[in-house]
């Protein structure tokens, strides 16, 4: 009777931990690459009259907060806000029998960072697998050993001033011309390489070297 019970709680430890890890991944691809450290920030209810839509979110640091807060309540089904808010039970509730049995129990929290970080990676290496083909520099370039700041053209990537330590908030690779002006007559997004790196976030390398092709053919 007691095995039934443990693997009945297991069983749920299990399915539990797959929901928490769909939607960490699903938050990851389509909404914030990063959220804040601290894990206060999961222990907050939901935030209420949040226009995800407006520029105001930006406004400072805890617009910022509040926005990805909501934004975690939008893609989190119900049935995982209490995880969000602090208030879930499913640890002391379900998991009990498991712990007490000293079964290795990770916390929510630090699973849904475990995934999202994975998630993460696995975005970075897709754009790293094609980015060489994007931006027809050198694929040695793009390997996570080589040291980039010695190479002029990826600095140009990176910085209006190859010479500074600081990079760029918006990358010139957005401003093909040269000039960072917003006007309406400006290349701001006109530019076709963070398109085709951002596409390889859903898509696999195969789908984007066609996008590649298609673009560069007409």
């Amino acid at each position: 009777m007691g095995r039934q019970k443990a693997k009945k709680a297991e069983t749920s430890i299990n399915k539990h931990d797959d929901d928490v890890k769909l939607h960490a991944k699903k938050f990851t691809l389509l909404y914030e690459l990063f959220i804040p450290s601290d894990d206060s920030f999961f222990r907050q209810p939901k935030p209420v009259a949040v226009d995800l839509w407006s520029p105001g979110r930006y406004h400072d640091e805890a617009s910022q907060t509040r926005a990805i807060l909501a934004e975690l309540y939008l893609v989190f089904p119900e049935r995982l806000h209490a995880f969000i808010s602090g208030h879930s039970k499913f640890n002391t509730d379900v998991c009990h029998k498991l712990i007490m049995m000293s079964h290795s129990l990770t916390n929510e929290i630090f699973k849904f960072r475990l995934y999202s970080k994975a998630m993460r990676s696995q975005l970075i290496e897709r754009a790293r697998s094609v980015a060489a083909q994007v931006f027809k520099l050198p694929a040695e370039y793009f390997k996570s050993t080589f040291d980039r700041t010695t190479v002029p053209e990826l600095q140009g990537l990176l910085k209006f001033d190859i010479n500074s330590r600081v990079v760029s908030k918006f990358v010139p690779v957005l401003y093909p011309s040269g000039s960072r002006s917003v006007r309406k007559d400006s290349l701001l997004f006109q530019a076709s390489e963070p398109a085709l790196v951002c596409k390889c976030a859903p898509h696999y390398r195969r789908q984007l070297l066609i996008s590649i092709w298609l673009w560069y053919s007409f």
